[in-house]
């Protein structure tokens, strides 16, 4: 068996949550808001307004079937009646609440569209949109298929629909400042995927490993609020922690390791949860390759720091496939597997952490970064009535936020698996602090331009032992960001 020790983990799946700081409510979704221009009855609040549903009282479709193409998506995005675990029951309630609201009946079709069967999922869906076959009032996919569909004019911007509001909190602002460009969204997350809660990427530790090696817990946590808990702080505590096993070889079964990760993908959060891009919006709507971040002093000192954590002092373990050994190591994973880690281990054993951020004080907040096998929503463009298919849309994220989100953040995750009020709080901080970006969510949109995946340059070159970060970007990832850059504007600007 490895003696793989492992002090702290940087959580990380492929790369999409979605949601920020919704909090829950007591109020029933059918009894929440005043009906416009009527008074409140005496001693009854409504909610503020940006939480208020805004769908008129009467739109009502007359119990017309109403398509949502799914996916085998980690978390089943709709309710199953069959089971009996809370958070299936609460989705159940959503889409009866979503059904009787607007008077539509749901028919839920699926087909496989994880990572690996994502293009052909797109290519299906593609030709069935431009064969015009009508087969669908809603598309939710894995994150990474949605951008693919835009890409090929097969779904609509959703701004011109007539009910869809995103300025309300069911729709978390960080999301739809990613996906809107040039004032054009075609795709779009937050509430109304329960997998953006569950494929937040914190940081895990195991608590007895921690005090094997003279660290304490609760200075882990009070770091967090002192502002404290850095990547230089983070790698600094590591640094000598991992120890070369007797045949002097690393990745060796008698080696120990400060931590491990799933894969490569893993080391994203240390480019885009500093609150760096691959692409910004300009003035003027245009996407711009986002050259002040990838040449940027912080960047250097942020690849260097990691490359060196990795290469020099053997803090990372690469533990692919590795998940599940519990008693051997600890591998990288979304929130969802947290449920999992439990069944095979104390689930006291491990507490959770925000991502490292890079620069000190308070006032800098965590960013956490969004897994990629998230749901994005879009609307197919040959859809019968694109109206209702907003308005559906809005309606779900609306009693998503009632339903669901309240069963899963508050009641799962915060209560169910936090082992004490500390890592209550760290979920809240990981929440709010959530990020993308849109080079993420159009990553192999483009196949490899010129050989490589342009919008994971951190990890690619980590990965390869390419220790000079200018000259390898502008030698081998330049050119492919600024077609990149073509295609995207070319998309936005129509």
């Amino acid at each position: 068996m490895k003696k793989l020790l492992v002090f702290l983990i940087a959580c990380l799946l492929v790369l999409s949550t979605c949601l920020v700081g919704c909090q829950n409510t007591t109020n029933d979704p059918k009894d929440t808001t005043a009906k416009d221009g009527e008074s409140t009855p005496e001693g009854e609040e409504t909610l503020p307004e940006n939480e208020m549903l805004g769908l008129p009282d009467d739109l009502n479709y007359g119990n017309a079937e109403f398509t949502i193409l799914s996916y085998n998506a980690l978390v089943d995005e709709f309710g199953d009646k069959s089971a009996t675990d809370v958070i299936s029951q609460s989705m159940v309630e959503r889409d009866s609440f979503v059904e009787a609201r607007l008077g539509i009946i749901f028919n839920i079709e699926s087909m496989n569209g994880q990572f690996n069967d994502r293009l052909t999922y797109a290519e299906a869906v593609r030709q069935s949109v431009m064969l015009g076959g009508k087969e669908w009032d809603l598309i939710g996919a894995y994150s990474l298929v949605p951008p693919t569909l835009a890409l090929n004019n097969a779904v609509i911007d959703m701004r011109t629909t007539e009910y869809l509001d995103f300025s309300k909190v069911w729709w978390p602002q960080f999301m739809v400042d990613t996906t809107t460009v040039n004032g054009k969204t075609y795709f779009t997350s937050g509430d109304v995927s329960i997998n953006c809660l569950f494929q937040m990427i914190p940081v895990f530790f195991n608590s007895e490993l921690l005090e094997i090696h003279g660290f304490d817990e609760g200075d882990l946590y009070q770091m967090v609020l002192d502002g404290d808990w850095t990547i230089e702080n983070f790698f600094e505590m590591i640094e000598d922690v991992s120890v070369l096993g007797g045949d002097n070889v690393w990745n060796d079964v008698e080696d120990i390791y400060a931590y491990s990760v799933l894969d490569e993908t893993a080391l994203d959060s240390f480019y885009y949860a500093q609150g760096l891009y691959a692409f910004k919006e300009d003035a003027e709507g245009k996407l711009l390759v986002a050259e002040d971040d990838l040449l940027s002093e912080k960047i250097l000192d942020i690849f260097t720091t990691v490359y060196d954590s990795i290469n020099t002092y053997h803090s990372m373990y690469f533990a692919t496939g590795a998940f599940g050994r519990w008693e051997a190591n600890t591998t990288i994973f979304g929130t969802f597997k947290v449920s999992k880690m439990r069944e095979v281990e104390d689930p006291n054993l491990y507490g959770i952490l925000p991502f490292p951020k890079y620069e000190e004080g308070t006032d800098v907040a965590h960013q956490t970064l969004l897994g990629s096998p998230h749901t994005q929503y879009c609307i197919p463009y040959d859809v019968e009535d694109a109206d209702r298919s907003s308005a559906v849309l809005e309606m779900l994220a609306y009693a998503s936020y009632e339903y669901v989100t309240p069963t899963v953040f508050e009641d799962t995750l915060k209560l169910r698996y936090s082992r004490d009020n500390n890592a209550s709080l760290m979920y809240d901080i990981i929440r709010d602090g959530l990020t993308t970006d849109l080079g993420i969510l159009y990553y192999n949109s483009f196949g490899d331009v010129g050989g490589r995946n342009i919008q994971s340059i951190f990890r690619q070159m980590i990965k390869n032992n390419q220790d000079n970060w200018v000259s390898n970007y502008r030698n081998n990832y330049a050119a492919g960001m600024a077609q990149v850059q073509e295609i995207l504007n070319g998309l936005y600007s129509k």
